[in-house]
């Protein structure tokens, strides 16, 4: 689910949400595994490093645990930036087979989601700011306009949804095709 969703968030649900839901299932396939077989070799690794250490923590496990709540404080750790996002998941997929076509989709789609070129650095990310923390206008302030009210990014991104989806399909079409290269190498080994 979405953060929005998690939240309950008076954000209006929009194709957003179902296109970050997509990114988190791209990342469990990434390093889960997209084959049976994967799924089963990442489940006995993570198996052997449990008996290591029983606290170990397994990459995107509090995606999956706790309350919505928890889930999104999990989620919004691990998404705040383009390096957080790399440290806490990208690290963590699976390398070769095609596995480096579904990263770079996944970072392609983070950026595209959460530090999109079409909104305002300051919109960026994936916590509420102090209006203060944006460039405020002359005009609003001689109208007095308080600059301590919240801005949530996820309101900024919605305004802007048409041309972040377009941005975010256009990147789908060029993956699709990376990976039918990818698909159509390995059918001829």
């Amino acid at each position: 689910m979405s953060i929005c969703n998690l939240l309950g968030s008076p954000v209006d649900r929009t194709e957003l949400d179902d296109w970050e839901s997509l990114l988190y299932i791209i990342c469990w396939l990434g390093i889960h595994g997209i084959s049976k077989d994967d799924q089963q070799k990442y489940q006995a690794k993570i198996i052997a490093m449990r008996k290591k250490n029983p606290l170990y923590e397994i990459p995107l496990e509090k995606w999956e645990i706790g309350t919505f709540k928890q889930v999104a404080t999990a989620k919004k750790s691990d998404l705040e930036t383009v390096s957080d996002f790399e440290q806490a998941v990208l690290r963590y997929f699976k390398i070769g087979s095609g596995y480096d076509v579904l990263k770079a989709l996944a970072l392609l789609l983070y950026r595209f989601l959460f530090n999109n070129p079409k909104l305002s650095p300051a919109y960026h990310g994936v916590n509420k700011l102090l209006n203060a923390e944006v460039q405020i206008t002359e005009e609003q302030m001689i109208a007095g306009e308080d600059t301590k009210t919240i801005v949530d990014p996820f309101e900024k991104r919605s305004e802007k949804r048409k041309e972040i989806v377009e941005s975010l399909l256009k990147a789908m079409k060029i993956y699709k095709q990376k990976a039918e290269h990818v698909l159509y190498k390995a059918d001829s080994l």
